[in-house]
């Protein structure tokens, strides 16, 4: 429990869509064939790229500060 509780609390810090997008990908590719399941991770990582999170976060490091990811 307690291994599950510092996951989660982890986990709130990060992008939500960036999990929304790893959620789907686990969800989705777990009875695909591996071929197709990467697939899915590639497409579902490039997406991420094309967030205002993912450049908030970028700036974030850059800047030496902790990001303000908003979701989107």
């Amino acid at each position: 429990m307690e291994e599950t509780r510092k996951f989660a609390e982890k986990s709130a810090t990060m992008p939500p869509s960036a999990i929304n997008m790893a959620k789907h990908a686990i969800n989705y590719g777990y009875n695909l064939f591996l071929d197709n399941a990467n697939v899915l991770e590639i497409q579902c990582n490039a997406q991420c790229f094309s967030t205002q999170d993912q450049k908030e976060g970028c700036a974030a490091i850059l800047e030496g500060k902790k990001p303000n990811f908003i979701g989107k």
